[in-house]
């Protein structure tokens, strides 16, 4: 189809002198190219979908890493609380003891 603003002024006919290949050998051929290209596109897409897995195998190891150090934090963290907390129970029954006041 032409291009509505395409103007058409003559018409040539001429024979094709060139062997036509059956429209069956035609087929089997195409479908062969179309499936090289399928296989192609589709090895490509698993070579990527590998590279993406390799990645997120080391994002998995990273986050494995960042979480060992978060719980080491707060295990740290923790050791730290309870310590100032003992000092500051040690210093309040200091307080009470001089201003006289005993513990419940």
């Amino acid at each position: 189809m032409a291009p509505p603003w395409a103007e058409v002024e003559e018409l040539e006919f001429e024979d094709y002198e060139e062997p036509v290949m059956e429209l069956e050998k035609f087929r089997a051929h195409f479908t062969t190219l179309q499936l090289g290209k399928i296989t192609e596109v589709g090895l490509g897409m698993l070579e990527r979908q590998d590279q993406m897995l390799g990645k997120i195998d080391v994002m998995l190891g990273k986050q494995d890493e960042t979480l060992g150090e978060l719980r080491g934090l707060r295990a740290n963290l923790r050791s730290i609380l309870d310590e100032r907390l003992r000092k500051l129970e040690g210093d309040v029954a200091l307080i009470k003891a001089k201003l006289g006041i005993e513990r419940p």
